[in-house]
């Protein structure tokens, strides 16, 4: 198994950061007894002073682990934006050849 534990300082948060408050700790734990006192021993250490103060904490037991390929999930996005940003350009560059055909007459050379 592999543990994690989720740490809540609770209240209205420290800021306004999104999860701000928050920390998820993966632990070395290979038990939940020892995950317990791994907690403990962090609560302590890390989160000992009245800034820091922990309100609440879960312990999470994961049986299953699945790592996405997020490479993968973006890499068709990435290309998606670099067509429109040269469609962008490409219009861009006609609309500043037009203008210039104008203004210099589209039989100069």
């Amino acid at each position: 198994m592999i543990y994690y534990a989720h740490l809540d300082q609770g209240g209205e948060g420290c800021d306004y950061t999104i999860g701000c408050g928050h920390a998820l700790r993966k632990l070395k734990a290979d038990s939940l007894d020892a995950a317990r006192a791994e907690v403990e021993a962090l609560i302590s250490e890390d989160y000992s002073s009245e800034m820091t103060e922990v309100a609440h904490v879960k312990i999470l037991e994961v049986a299953t682990v699945l790592e996405l390929d997020v490479a993968a999930h973006y890499q068709p996005l990435k290309e998606k934006r670099q067509v429109a940003e040269e469609a962008r350009r490409l219009k861009s560059e006609r609309e500043e050849f037009e203008r210039l055909k104008q203004k210099f007459g589209g039989d100069a050379a």
